[in-house]
């Protein structure tokens, strides 16, 4: 079966390469730690770029690799590179964790987000969602993970009085070792199962471990600590235990609600607009016997803008077709015509699809455009092919059709040459219209004149009488008369022709940085503050023509951005020290500034830590393409400012954020410095600093780096 998805899943994989040292500082971590492993990495082949970050007490190695450069391969050599290196790494650095990231895991979203409302408290409904919900949903081939966000769960916690257990010589390690040995799992052997396959025999062996059942119904004052002299002194005579809430790790909101949230992820490759329409009708099943206290919604489903943009390709590739086809009808005035190029078109898309099948071709937005656009060269193949075979009842121009089909399938081979991210995401594109044009040569040989054969047209008479002398000889005289007046006044014609299209005059700089006679000439000309303080906006605009506009609003403005959903991204992260408590409080105050926009938004959050917490806002159809997406994140920057003591990151992506709108939004600007010394860096950051924010227009500047 053929995989539907939004984007290609072809790209490039890379690696990150993480390690902890304590609470050491950045300084200390960039030159002891971060630079050694870069430096020993770097001597490896295949690596196309290297960056890293160094924190407080983390490291982090960013590296990209060339396309010819196999990953596991690579990941091989680093593994002993560092196996090597890390002897000599300073004491109390953690062993660097090497992770291979593809495409497909760096753009890793939900599929599905559905939120479960009650009456009952928050651990009851979680213990619903993961005994109920998320236990029937795994069942469905497709599905990557499960993730439930929103409940807190329980702990048992144990408070005991310094002078009691000092009275008894008992320390808190020796509570804290009492636990670890009453809770430990005690390995006592293991089970070795045989199976007999057709030419081996094969092992498997299970570790068996002795634990307790259930620890709902742990006796903790009869557990025992410690034994002093004859007695064993047991938790319930020097401790307390109570079971009290978690403290919550992370927090997940879904439109600034708090609820229990059961978060779907497809598995890789897999179709997600099927994959969607099995979890969906699970869940219509699921609703039907849930308790009468519980609502469960829907709150994120990715495969609607999907199914969106998918529609609107069928459409435009109908309303294609049907508009050839009504040209093909005008020209034949034949039915049965009509009827030969659908059917020819019908066979040649068929026998295209177990080709995309069978050479892994994944349908997205790029294929199913190579598709629209080789429909017009389709049906060109076949009509040339049909009217020679009426007309002249041989298969003579087959030879030509083959020669220009050629051209235009080699012509795509630009696409190799395109830069990487380019090249990866038109490479279906291209491929899709070569197979299309390969098949269409094969069915206008064979299968358009074994139609013939079976549907006989007599197209000459037909069209004898159709001619329409008089129309086109009104249409000849007006004509005549056009290219007549256009003669007699040539120069002025030229003139006009060259002028609407043109002149790169705007194009020429304002002052030539050399000596010598030229530059001089043209400094003291072209390049006077006379002339580009008052002719030269005139001059630009008179002569600079179409092509002046396509470069001021069209060329200079394009950028390449891929085809996706309108989301603007919130970021927020506070310094080592504070907690996720306070940057939750935080973020809290963002999502209420959001909620005023809720009619015309929808927005979930992420809290993972007291460094990073992301709030993702969806537009509707009404809002995704206009000016509203700009708007919003100004006021978002602008409300960012308030909130101090968070370092907040602000952008959008997609369609919404690609389109030249004309607003004028807040602006974040970032100048980036490098260089060896990372102390006389960060002074003449400094200073940077100190006259940026000199100026009136500048409202906050921020310095951030490693």
């Amino acid at each position: 079966m053929l995989s539907f998805r939004l984007q290609p899943s072809a790209g490039l994989a890379s690696f990150t390469i993480t390690s902890t040292w304590g609470s050491t500082s950045a300084i200390i971590v960039e030159g002891q730690l971060t630079s050694q492993l870069e430096a020993a990495i770097n001597t490896l082949k295949g690596i196309k770029n290297i960056s890293s970050v160094s924190s407080p007490g983390y490291s982090k190695i960013d590296i990209e690799i060339d396309k010819y450069t196999d990953p596991n391969q690579l990941r091989l050599e680093m593994s002993a590179v560092i196996r090597r290196l890390y002897p000599s790494l300073p004491v109390g650095v953690s062993y660097p964790s090497i992770n291979l990231s593809t495409p497909d895991e760096e753009d890793e979203k939900p599929l599905l987000i559905y939120t479960l409302f009650g009456s009952h408290d928050s651990e009851i409904l979680q213990e619903y969602v993961e005994n109920y919900l998320k236990t029937g949903l795994a069942l469905i081939a497709g599905i990557e993970k499960i993730i439930v966000y929103g409940g807190v769960g329980n702990e048992w916690q144990v408070i005991y009085q310094p002078e009691t257990i000092n009275r008894l010589s008992i320390t808190p390690e020796d509570i804290t070792q009492a636990l670890k040995l009453f809770f430990h799992h005690q390995p006592i052997g293991h089970v070795i199962e045989y199976e007999q396959g057709e030419n081996r025999r094969t092992e498997k062996k299970m570790s068996v471990k002795l634990a307790l059942q259930s620890s709902m119904n742990i006796q903790w004052e009869n557990i025992p600590v410690k034994k002093a002299g004859n007695r064993i002194i047991y938790l319930g005579e020097i401790a307390r235990i109570e079971r009290v809430k978690q403290e919550a790790n992370s927090y997940f909101r879904v439109n600034g609600k708090n609820a229990i949230n059961l978060v779907i992820y497809p598995e890789k490759g897999s179709n997600a607009l099927k994959l969607a329409t099995l979890i969906r009708g699970k869940i219509i099943q699921m609703k039907s016997v849930l308790p009468d206290a519980y609502v469960l919604e829907t709150s994120y489903d990715s495969t609607e803008y999907v199914s969106n943009e998918l529609s609107k390709i069928y459409k435009r590739t109908l309303l294609t077709f049907f508009i050839l086809m009504v040209f093909v009808f005008l020209v034949s005035l034949s039915f049965r015509y009509v009827l030969l190029i659908v059917l020819s078109l019908f066979t040649n898309l068929s026998l295209s699809f177990i080709f995309y099948y069978l050479l892994g071709i994944e349908i997205h937005l790029y294929s199913l455009a190579g598709i629209t656009v080789s429909l017009g060269l389709i049906i060109d193949n076949s009509i040339v092919m049909t009217d020679h075979l009426i007309y002249r009842k041989n298969l003579k121009v087959y030879t030509a059709l083959l020669a220009s089909t050629l051209t235009t399938m080699v012509s795509l081979i630009v696409v190799w040459f395109l830069p990487e991210e380019l090249r990866l995401n038109l490479w279906d594109f291209a491929l899709i219209i070569v197979v299309n044009l390969s098949v269409s040569l094969a069915v206008s040989l064979f299968y358009i004149p074994a139609l013939l054969k079976m549907m006989p047209m007599n197209m000459g008479k037909q069209i004898k009488k159709r001619r329409r002398r008089g129309m086109i000889v009104w249409m000849n005289s007006y004509y005549a008369a056009f290219i007549t007046f256009l003669l007699r006044y040539r120069t002025a014609a030229i003139l006009v022709l060259v002028l609407a299209f043109g002149l790169p005059v705007f194009m020429l700089p304002n002052k030539i940085q050399s000596e010598g006679m030229w530059p001089n000439i043209y400094n003291r000309t072209l390049g006077s503050e006379w002339y580009t303080d008052h002719l030269k906006t005139h001059v630009n605009k008179y002569l600079g023509g179409s092509l002046r506009l396509f470069s001021y609003y069209v060329f200079e403005n394009s950028y390449y951005t891929k085809a996706e959903e309108t989301k603007l991204f919130v970021q927020a992260s506070m310094p080592k020290g504070a907690t996720i408590g306070q940057l939750n409080k935080v973020f809290v105050e963002m999502e209420k500034f959001v909620a005023q926009y809720d009619d015309q938004i929808q927005y979930y959050s992420k809290v993972h830590s007291p460094q990073y917490a992301e709030m993702t806002i969806l537009f509707n159809d009404n809002t995704s393409d206009n000016i509203f997406p700009y708007i919003l994140k100004s006021r978002l920057i602008a409300r960012s400012i308030d909130l101090g003591g968070v370092n907040w990151n602000i952008y959008g992506v997609g369609k919404g954020f690609s389109i030249n709108t004309g607003v004028n939004e807040m602006i974040n600007f970032k100048v980036a410095m490098y260089g060896f010394n990372f102390d006389e860096l960060e002074a003449q950051a400094k200073k940077l600093q100190a006259k940026l924010e000199m100026h009136p227009r500048v409202k906050k500047v921020n310095i951030s780096g490693g």
